[in-house]
């Protein structure tokens, strides 16, 4: 009859030692040991069955250690590709994004309130983009420079009076969210200062 060890019969049944040796105390299993060897301590597929069953759990069958570094390897490479393609997704969302703020303003003659498109609609928080885009910088960083309170500028924002560009950049070790054009930075000077 085929036997199991403790590690195995956890991958197979996809729990943690604790909650194995709980189930074992309950049901009065205990490890069959060949010989006087503690560490060759087993299973039984008569007991693993008993788990699963117990638990509610089906028992998965177990790959080998060859098979599982061999679907690790191929997992990462389709993550690295994965990660490489949406972080050139986003760069161009974000240049597509400026263009169209660029033709949206030039198209508004007539129209003061600057209309605002908003990236973060369209794209998820989860997915952070390294840098600020040439010719943005930081909400916070200009309202730090020029010594205003940034939850005005941002209440402006929301009520449409100013336009900004809105994101997920990471800059150094802070996490930027709204981001400004000149024409955006010339704006909240002309309107607060």
């Amino acid at each position: 009859m085929e036997s199991y060890t403790a590690d195995q019969v956890i991958r197979m049944l996809g729990v943690n030692p604790r909650t194995l040796h709980k189930w074992m105390i309950a049901l009065q299993i205990e490890f069959e040991i060949p010989g006087f060897d503690e560490r060759l301590r087993r299973l039984t597929q008569e007991q693993v069955d008993q788990l699963a069953h117990y638990s509610g759990r089906v028992v998965q069958p177990l790959s080998s250690e060859r098979e599982l570094r061999v679907m690790m390897v191929q997992l990462r490479k389709e993550n690295e590709l994965l990660r490489s393609q949406l972080g050139d997704a986003l760069r161009r969302l974000e240049e597509v994004n400026l263009r169209l703020v660029a033709l949206d303003r030039g198209s508004d003659q007539g129209d003061d309130k600057p209309r605002v498109l908003r990236v973060s609609s369209i794209e998820p928080r989860e997915h952070v983009v390294q840098g600020l885009p040439i010719g943005l910088v930081s909400l916070n960083g200009f309202c730090e420079a020029h010594q205003l309170t940034v939850n005005t500028i941002k209440g402006a924002i929301k009520r449409g009076e100013l336009a900004c560009h809105r994101g997920s950049w990471r800059v150094g070790s802070t996490l930027v969210g709204y981001a400004l054009d000149e024409q955006e930075q010339a704006a909240i000077l002309e309107k607060y200062t």
